[in-house]
């Protein structure tokens, strides 16, 4: 299941008896200045949202691509994200949560064909 902007303004406006549209205004004013943030962060910086996560910016090596013709992909920074230990903690798989996990891998193995 994917939860997506809407689902997340729909569940705010509910618990917090917010307008649908003020709360939209606002998940688009947060996430814009969220936005302008990481623009302009440089290589080493990071953003820290208590009991969420962080967010840092590294720099990526240069590489040479060789499929086909070769293709040189510069310097470029990336954004990593590193989880809260709260995230973390309510994250953390069941007991049964590994054994399907386990078992689902088992049937990927004896089928490869279904997964496509």
């Amino acid at each position: 299941m994917i939860f997506g902007k809407k689902y997340i303004v729909s569940r705010v406006a509910s618990i917090t008896n917010f307008p649908k549209k003020d709360v939209e205004y606002i998940f688009d004013v947060i996430f814009n200045v969220i936005l302008d943030i990481f623009k302009k962060m440089i290589p080493g910086d990071s953003m820290v949202i208590k009991r969420f996560g962080v967010f840092k910016v590294i720099l990526r090596k240069p590489r040479l691509i060789k499929i086909g013709k070769p293709i040189y992909s510069p310097w470029y920074k990336i954004i990593i994200f590193r989880l809260s230990s709260l995230l973390k903690k309510n994250f953390a798989l069941t007991e049964a949560d590994a054994i399907l996990y386990q078992e689902i891998q088992k049937s990927l193995r004896q089928n490869p064909q279904d997964d496509l």
